[in-house]
């Protein structure tokens, strides 16, 4: 029997997942009880349980480098304007504006006041009597409970011409860099204030303040470009590590490998930084851990989690109370949707109150399903990043209600590994579609979203619908299975029966009703090129269903027969097997003739010797 190796959120203590803040430093006096830092000339967090001969080498390596961090806003160099500049284009369109101040609370006021002339005193802004555009300032609060001054761009961005420089996908980050021995996270100092604006730019990002107006002599915050030059300039710098022992997600660096070169791949991190006079911040900065939060996950040896502290804040959400508020918490439990088995199906009920034509109310079934989804994120399991050299496996599933795929490698022959899991719901028509349709829609849908993982792979499909081994070898197809098969024939894989109790994990994608409708799902597909299919057949024909499956309904042999001679093969294809009352050798017959017949739309149909399909008619 098929295991899934799925470790839980909450006993990630097992896997010995490291503090990002270490609670002890070398260098803190004794009995001090402040944040623990180890002091250098300045502050740098350094993790404490390390070996001493480790310590010391992470120690002499940042003093060395020391300058390479940023404390204040003057400690910043910025980065050259040969190496990066940002420059702003206008659409032919855009027509200078002049846009009023927002009201400011009158708490803020003197904290803004400050923040203004600490941007002054660093020549991050400067006075300006002239300007092109003029935008008013925002008042945003951080993590921290700082609050950050930013300017309003909006109106100057709908006339930017956008740069479409490529952003990473976080999951290509997370799969690459999860389940290693060493990890070092380090953040740019108020990452995109490095980057100067090109001189003949600075009129165009003027801003308002309640002591005059100013422009920003480096990139702000808010322009729509600017994580693409940010991008671009991290890219530029790292580019001989990127993908070999560092990752880059605009200001966030992240290095990993083995513990044995970890220091020496710091050590070249930190020359490029240097070199560029990319400045760092100490305070976000943790060297050398055995995991830690990326990009709102938790990565470590054991692979790939979702971070406590966000679940924990998602799971202490009240009920939304109006449709502003549901979106805001569906969005942060969105987030973590490739960790829950049935994401979509959990969520349909509740989603369903984002639709415009329809009333916001919370009914105790919206309660009820909400709940389920909070615990089920609480019971998160541990993700495993892909391993390139070793084959995948892909558990699909079918109900009346939803398809779903689990992707996974094998551990051993009887545990598999998580990857992703995904889920969608099916719309009307798709609703009306055969047990076969259904399910080897599942199968499209498999390779739709795990098309980065499988393209150019082998991989194996365990599904529980035994027709699927035999369909897919079928020589005339028509209507939408010929479509999609030759969507599937753009990959290389088996096909492997397996029961729905066996099957267990993909199986529960699709056990749970809902009720709502669901955008159409496009079956289309682009130009295929064919390759071999190897389908793997059973060497017995048993049930794809546990047998307490309330969709038997009681039904007996006999009771089939009164349908006509056809109803017998049609359930045996169905269901996968036939009534528990059925005589032992019309079992044996059936079970020889089950691979010469085959459903399709409805219809049954008997592949003769010569290989060709003939739809069965009744006597």
């Amino acid at each position: 029997m098929l295991q899934w190796a799925m470790p839980s959120l909450w006993t990630i203590a097992e896997i010995d997942i490291e503090p990002m803040e270490p609670t002890s430093s070398p260098d803190l006096q004794e009995g001090e009880t402040s944040r623990k830092q180890v002091q250098f000339n300045e502050s740098t967090i350094v993790p404490e349980k390390k070996e001493e001969e480790q310590k010391k080498g992470i120690i002499k390596l940042l003093k060395d480098y020391s300058r390479v961090f940023a404390w204040t806003y003057e400690d910043m160099k910025g980065v050259p304007p040969e190496i990066c500049q940002h420059k702003i284009k206008l659409l032919p369109s855009a027509k200078p504006l002049v846009q009023r101040p927002y009201r400011m609370n009158h708490n803020y006021a003197e904290t803004v006041k400050k923040e203004i002339e600490k941007l002054k005193e660093a020549d991050f802004i400067y006075p300006v009597k002239e300007y092109d555009w003029l935008s008013p300032i925002v008042i945003v609060s951080k993590k921290n409970g700082k609050l950050r001054v930013c300017v309003d761009y909006r109106k100057l961005n709908e006339f930017t011409i956008k740069d479409h420089y490529l952003i990473p996908f976080i999951d290509d980050i997370l799969d690459k860099v999860a389940r290693r021995e060493a990890y070092t996270f380090m953040d740019g100092y108020s990452g995109y204030n490095q980057v100067e604006i090109a001189p003949e730019d600075s009129k165009k990002i003027a801003f308002i303040t309640p002591w005059g107006a100013y422009a920003y002599a480096r990139m702000p915050f808010g322009l729509s470009n600017a994580p693409a030059t940010f991008q671009r300039l991290v890219i530029d710098t790292f580019a001989k590590y990127i993908g070999d022992f560092m990752k880059a997600f605009l200001d966030d660096f992240t290095i990993y490998g083995s513990a044995d070169q970890h220091l020496q791949q710091l050590e070249k991190a930190l020359i490029k930084c240097l070199e560029n006079q990319i400045s760092l911040n100490p305070e976000k900065c943790v060297f050398w851990v055995q995991s830690g939060v990326l990009l709102g996950h938790i990565i470590c040896s054991e692979g790939i989690l979702m971070d406590p502290g966000k679940v924990e804040k998602i799971r202490k959400q009240p009920a939304p109370t109006n449709r502003k508020e549901l979106q805001r918490v569906m969005g942060m439990a969105n987030f973590y949707r490739r960790y829950i088995l049935n994401y979509v199906v959990l969520a349909a009920l509740v989603n369903a109150l984002n639709k415009e034509n329809v009333v916001f109310k919370w009914t105790p079934q919206c309660q009820e399903a909400f709940d389920l989804l909070k615990e089920k994120l609480s019971q998160g399991p541990i993700l495993r990043p892909p391993n390139w050299n070793m084959i995948f496996h892909v558990h699909t599933d079918a109900s009346d209600v939803a398809v779903g795929a689990v992707l996974a490698q094998p551990q051993d022959p009887k545990i598999d590994l998580p990857i992703y899991f995904g889920c969608r719901t099916l719309n009307n028509s798709e609703k009306d579609y055969t047990t076969t349709e259904r399910e080897a829609l599942a199968m499209v849908y498999a390779v739709k979203n795990f098309k980065p993982y499988l393209q150019g792979n082998k991989f194996v499909f365990f599904v529980d619908h035994q027709t699927l081994t035999y369909i897919l070898n079928k020589v005339h197809i028509t209507g939408r299975i010929a479509r999609w098969l030759l969507l599937l024939q753009e990959f290389d894989f088996t096909v492997v029966y397996k029961l729905g109790k066996i099957n267990i994990l993909a199986d529960q994608l699709s056990r749970i009703e809902m009720r709502r409708e669901i955008e159409h799902e496009d079956d289309s597909f682009p130009d295929e090129y064919l390759r071999n299919i190897n389908m793997e057949k059973p060497d017995t024909y048993v049930s794809s269903r546990d047998e307490t499956d309330d969709s038997r309904g009681g039904e007996t042999y006999e009771g089939l027969l009164k349908g006509g001679w056809q109803t017998p093969m049609r359930y045996l294809l169905t269901k996968g097997s036939l009534p528990e009352d059925t005589p032992y050798h019309i079992k044996k017959k059936m079970a020889q003739k089950n691979a010469q017949y085959t459903l399709i739309e409805g219809e049954l149909y008997k592949q003769g010797i010569d290989q060709v399909l003939r739809r069965c008619v009744n006597e």
